[in-house]
């Protein structure tokens, strides 16, 4: 009977076979916006004379994705895809740097590839580092929050998982800005252009964050977890 019963709590916390699928789906989803927000970091382009970098574009998607799985899967889950994404990132890195050392082709112009690889090497660092340490806080605020809710059945509430995302982003931003910037652009701009640059990055990061949590993040949550039959980690 003991040992059915333990089946049983064991059965709890195992994904439905839907969940397994979006859960993959979502990893390579978190994996390819590391990598191409990335890559579209090393284009800076003037808003209105204040210099941003072109991975602001697709990166807020990570802190979406962040939320899901944080919501969906518990925040063991959420963190281990976290790593693995930033792993891939990481591996990206060696990948370049090693391509970058071959040596050339006779008449071969691959300039464009070098200032490629040589731009992305310090912002891939610069992000995985950042990316790494905001989604650990945000994921350990996310869950501290949805525990002080007391009622389960509140705390699933479309307006409950919108207050928890957004104070969990709002501190977890703070250590993205302070890794990702210094380390991708000190020295790179004017101490004015990288103030203006990371003040800017972590207010548009807010806004475009409630913008998704409205439009996007909450319904796709909403409908998720009815249809995977999952949600905070267990079966419903």
């Amino acid at each position: 009977m003991n040992s059915h019963n333990q089946s049983l709590n064991e059965l709890k916390y195992c994904p439905t076979p839907a969940a397994q699928t979006a859960l993959i789906i979502i990893t390579s989803l978190m994996a390819m916006t590391i990598i191409v927000a990335n890559y579209t970091a090393s284009k800076l382009w003037n808003f209105f004379g204040i210099s941003v970098d072109g991975g602001l574009i697709l990166f807020p998607l990570s802190y979406a994705l962040g939320d899901i799985l944080v919501e969906i899967y518990g925040r063991r889950t959420a963190n281990i895809v976290s790593w693995s994404s930033s792993t891939i990132g990481a591996l990206t890195c060696v990948v370049m740097f090693i391509v970058r050392l071959l040596p050339d082709y006779a008449n071969a112009d691959n300039s464009v590839f070098n200032t490629i690889a040589d731009n992305t090497g310090r912002i891939f660092i610069a992000s995985i580092v950042g990316f790494l340490a905001s989604q650990m806080l945000n994921n350990y605020i996310f869950e501290r929050i949805r525990f002080l809710q007391t009622n389960d059945e509140q705390s699933k509430s479309g307006h409950q998982f919108r207050l928890r995302a957004l104070l969990s982003s709002a501190l977890a931003h703070i250590p993205d800005i302070l890794f990702f910037e210094p380390i991708a652009f000190l020295g790179i701009l004017s101490f004015r252009e990288f103030l203006s640059q990371a003040v800017f990055a972590y207010i548009t990061s807010i806004a475009v964050e409630i913008v998704l949590l409205v439009t996007l993040t909450s319904p796709l949550v909403e409908a998720m977890a009815h249809w995977l039959k999952f949600r905070h980690g267990e079966r419903i």
